[in-house]
């Protein structure tokens, strides 16, 4: 079998699982400094064992490294796999609350209101509906990269949602600064 379907990788070959572990081990030394690492892990569309054994891979890589590894939420929302509490959870899904629940450290970018040049509505996102916990790690505004955005000169359209985000983020912020001085 190759080693491509398309325009992914074959996660169910051992051998991709070489070649990406080769390509990193080159390239992370040299130009990768931070401590948190997004893995992805979404929108895979191979069966339940080889999204296994991509997470598998991607916590040992994380290991390897000494880095945090993130993934996204498809694994458990879309697809009911029980997920390494190793990993930090980046919700697009509208699961943040099912995610703490669980006990998942997670990042909140549900794309019905996170995502620039969709159909994000930032200043909808309401904050009160969180459950409170300090498993919530903050938000981040995410680009759509596929949705038809202007990429003239002018991006002042993009000043609207960064300002809205900045606004939710401070929201986020200081629900979970209440939650920790009342466990204090």
């Amino acid at each position: 079998p190759d080693i491509m379907i398309g325009d992914e990788f074959n996660m169910e070959l051992d051998k991709t699982y070489e070649l990406l572990s080769k390509a990193l081990g080159e390239i992370i030394p040299l130009f990768y400094t931070s401590k948190l690492w997004h893995m992805a892990n979404d929108e895979i569309s191979q069966p339940n064992t080889e999204i296994s054994k991509s997470l598998s891979f991607a916590n040992n890589m994380a290991t390897k490294y000494k880095v945090q590894p993130i993934i996204w939420d498809d694994p458990i929302s879309q697809n009911n796999i029980d997920v390494s509490h190793d990993f930090i959870i980046q919700s697009w899904h509208n699961v943040v609350n099912d995610l703490t629940y669980k006990k998942y450290r997670t990042i909140i970018s549900e794309v019905d209101y996170w995502y620039i040049g969709g159909s994000n509505h930032v200043i909808d996102y309401d904050v009160s509906q969180l459950r409170q916990t300090n498993y919530i790690y903050g938000a981040e505004l995410v680009w759509l990269t596929n949705a038809s955005i202007d990429t003239s000169d002018d991006i002042s359209w993009i000043y609207p949602d960064i300002q809205n985000a900045a606004l939710k983020m401070n929201e986020i912020e200081n629900m979970l600064n209440n939650i920790n001085l009342r466990s204090n």
